[in-house]
């Protein structure tokens, strides 16, 4: 069961508050207004207006990667257990290998 609740913004931020208490725990720096978030068992994918995705870890909250390569905003990230997918208003999806990045 997740321990913590994630908000988004349009500065760019997304803000990581633990669950019942609502004490701020990270808070997630990358300049571009956010779309959309997903979490797994160990990352926060992060879609963003500027066509990137940014992956961060949950046990720190550190940044891992910042994936690009898309044209538009990525509004739908997705994830299974082997990819991270991204769906962009350019009308594509791209799937990333977990671990390639």
């Amino acid at each position: 069961m997740a321990r913590h609740i994630i908000s988004t913004s349009n500065d760019g931020s997304v803000i990581v508050r633990e669950k019942g208490l609502g004490h701020v725990v990270a808070v997630l720096h990358h300049g571009s207004p956010v779309q959309s978030v997903v979490r797994d068992d160990g990352h926060v994918s992060v879609g963003c207006k500027d066509g990137t995705v940014h992956i961060w870890t949950v046990d720190a909250w550190a940044a891992v990667t910042t994936l690009k390569g898309r044209s538009k905003a990525v509004g739908a990230p997705a994830a299974d257990d082997q990819y991270l997918y991204s769906g962009s208003s350019d009308g594509t999806v791209v799937v990333w290998r977990k671990g390639t990045w």
